[in-house]
């Protein structure tokens, strides 16, 4: 990749913070577009499939231990009336909210092990990512690191009830109080989800980003994360005619979206995790020696 002039030293701070943010997102996109995120995100998909009810199962478990299960399901189903529709998307979130409180132990440990698996598959993508081979065990390395952020998931996935919980008995009805809900679930979002990719960018990240492009690069991608989980709430509630290519089967239209979804979504979190790398690069260079 060719050169880029240096960032000119006049100018504000902020004006210089954009300058730098707008190249390091350029150089993040031509990363994507030459290392064949397509390719490497489908794969990663894979393994965010296998561990999506696992790891929704362990939510709900370790939030009914922090809320009571009766608390649990009761905010998951006024979370699937907000999800209602022909995809019955919020079924599946009802019975996950169901049976994950009641888990035994056997499958309690059953979901915790598999929920490890995307640990897995983010060590070789981001590995693949930067031309790397992976090491010899980078199975359970992958998993092994991935660990602490699956064992405080719970707590995130109660603190995002309590919001969900609170934004419904705040906003109340009508179209503005929707539109107010939808803002403030939105920040709830961003603001969860920019903690979570900032502790898997460092952790994963082949050297040690800087913390000013971690908090930067973390937030963007969260922002982006969490208006488009937002934009998908009116696909599901409406529901598509995705079953008619496969034979009019409602329930293989459905598992369609979601993989789309998910592949959507390792597209984004793999580009901003390039988008950590360029900001941090960037700003080492404009530091000077």
């Amino acid at each position: 990749m060719s050169e880029e002039p240096p960032l000119a030293h006049g100018g504000s701070g902020w004006r210089r913070a954009l300058q730098v943010a707008r190249a390091a997102g350029l150089e993040a996109l031509h990363r994507s577009r030459r290392a064949d995120l397509a390719l490497i995100s489908a794969g990663l998909t894979f393994y965010a499939a296998l561990t999506l009810v696992p790891l929704a199962l362990w939510a709900f478990y370790g939030a009914g231990v922090l809320l009571g299960p009766d608390r649990v399901i009761a905010i998951a189903d006024d979370l699937s009336r907000f999800l209602e529709g022909p995809l019955g998307i919020d079924e599946l979130v009802e019975e996950l909210a169901r049976m994950g409180p009641g888990l035994g132990l056997s499958s309690l440990a059953a979901s915790l092990l598999a929920a490890l698996t995307y640990g897995e598959g983010l060590l070789r993508a981001i590995s693949t990512y930067h031309d790397a081979a992976p090491r010899s065990g980078s199975a359970w390395r992958g998993r092994a690191m991935v660990v602490p952020y699956v064992l405080v998931y719970p707590g995130l996935a109660a603190v995002a009830l309590l919001a969900v919980d609170g934004v419904d008995r705040l906003v109340g009805e009508g179209a503005g109080a929707w539109v107010l809900g939808t803002y403030l679930t939105f920040l709830v979002g961003w603001a969860l989800l920019t903690l979570q990719l900032a502790f898997l960018y460092r952790v994963f990240a082949p050297g040690s980003p800087s913390s000013r492009a971690l908090a930067w690069g973390a937030g963007a991608t969260a922002s982006f994360l969490a208006g488009m989980s937002l934009g998908w709430v009116p696909v599901l509630r409406l529901g598509v005619g995705v079953g008619r290519a496969f034979g009019g089967s409602e329930a293989v239209g459905r598992l369609v979206l979601i993989g789309i979804y998910l592949l959507a979504f390792q597209v984004v979190l793999l580009t901003g995790h390039h988008l950590v790398s360029a900001l941090d690069a960037r700003r080492s260079r404009t530091a000077g020696p």
